[in-house]
Formats: structure tokens, sequence, C-alpha cells
């Protein structure tokens, strides 16, 4: 009966989330864009070693970047040996602002995100985009990321789906915790302190700084998190370390 009841409830939960997808889809074509504030975004990439998710992404950010120009991309990068050169990779096919910081010593998540949050090419008044290398962007997902982060009010963190080894979706099934996908204004980040006195300052590897930061945000600030499906957006297949982060995953779902 265990079983039933949570395959009951697994199954209505993503019924709930695509009738909502389909209405908000619907509903969105009466909102006008006037409403939706234009901020600049600053994507965020913490990288090691994971050379072909970045050409991967490069090319995602090329195409969308002939009609978005109000964006900018950090990558914090533990001296990767699989790329010759980040940045003549980045700059040979982006035209968007591009800030390389070279860091040193064992990869850690908190320290890269901290840093280029931080960095002073990103305004307190401009949205943090918070992106793994090897997610998958849709054309218009600037547009979504401006109209569901609020200052002081709201932060983005979409419901995404999993690339099959195969190549194929994992439609319509998705995850309910972070996959690397989560935006907020900077003053909102530095309001909560970022990462400083929440037990991560010296952790290396990564494991669990989505769950830290989603979690403030919500419990300590009190912003609202907006938790639209998001088909368009997936994880592309890649080996996953059976560490930390794997063990914990699905101790707690953020819906």
């Amino acid at each position: 009966m265990r079983f039933f009841r949570r395959l009951l409830s697994f199954i209505f939960r993503n019924l709930f989330l695509n009738v909502h997808y389909l209405f908000r889809r619907v509903a969105g074509k009466w909102v006008s864009s006037e409403y939706v504030s234009t901020p600049r975004v600053s994507i965020c990439v913490p990288l090691f070693n994971r050379g072909t998710m970045l050409r991967h992404l490069v090319e995602n950010l090329k195409r969308i970047e002939h009609w978005e120009k109000n964006v900018q991309l950090l990558i914090a990068d533990y001296g990767s040996t699989d790329v010759e050169s980040i940045e003549t990779l980045v700059r040979s096919q982006l035209s968007i602002p591009f800030t390389l910081l070279p860091l040193h010593g064992t990869f850690s998540k908190v320290d890269a995100l901290q840093k280029m949050i931080e960095h002073e090419s990103v305004m307190e008044n401009e949205i943090v985009f918070i992106c793994d290398v090897d997610l998958f962007l849709p054309d218009n997902i600037f547009s979504s990321i401006r109209r569901f982060t609020q200052l002081g009010a709201a932060f983005f963190s979409p419901v995404l789906s999993f690339q099959r080894q195969d190549g194929t979706i994992q439609y319509p099934w998705y995850d309910h915790r972070g996959t690397g996908f989560l935006c907020f204004y900077k003053s909102d980040f530095l309001a909560l302190g970022g990462f400083r006195d929440s037990g991560f300052e010296h952790k290396t590897t990564w494991g669990g700084e989505d769950d830290y930061l989603y979690f403030s945000f919500r419990d300590k600030l009190g912003l609202r998190p907006v938790r639209h499906l998001h088909p368009e957006i997936f994880s592309r297949w890649h080996p996953r370390d059976e560490g930390q982060w794997f063990d914990n995953r699905k101790k707690r779902a953020w819906d």
C-alpha cells in the first residue's frame, strides 16, 4: 500500500505540473511584455573539467544572443585541463560581456559562486543566474527569468527534466528539487549574507548549496519561490558523481 500511495502521489504531482504549465502558457498570451522589467542577467557558471558541456552551453548562448544582449557571462574555473583556452572558446563565439575567474585548489562550488556573485562586474540591481554547465536553455529563457525573479519578493527555480543517455528527455516526469538553476537579485543574496555563517564556507566539491539558498531565501528573507514547470529546460546527460549530492538528492523535495 505504501508503494501505491507514493506512486499515486508522484503521478498526480506531475499531472498538476503539466496542467499548470499549459494554463500558464495560455494565460501568458494576455500578459503584456511592458510589465516585464529588463535588468541585466549575470550568468554564473562554476567549472572544472567539463569542456564538452561548456562547448554545448556556449553554442546555446550563441543562438540566444542574437536577440538577447542584456546579459553577461561569468565562469569560475578551477584549472580545467580539457579545454585549451576557455577565454578563446568563449570570446570567439560570444559577443556578450565575459569574465573568467581563475581559481585554485580543490573545486568548491560554494567558493566559485560567492566570488562570481560578489564580482565587481555584477551590480546589486542585477539578476544572478546560477547555471550548471550541463543545462540546455530555450530561446525565451531570459524573458522567463526576468518575469519570475522579483527584487525583494521572489526567486525563480523552475522544475526541470533530464536527458537520458540515449538523448531522449524524461517527459512527462520532472525533478522536484534543484538542478543547478536558481535566479535571484544580487541585493537579496547580499541581504542573506551569501554563504557566510552557513556551514558551507570551507566546503569543497559540491552538494547542498542550492538547497541552502532555496530554503534561506524562502524562510529567512520571506521570498516566494517560483516553481513553474519548464519542460524546455533540461539537464544534458552526463555521468554523475555518487557523492554527497547523489546520496542526499531525494531527501527533501522543493515543492
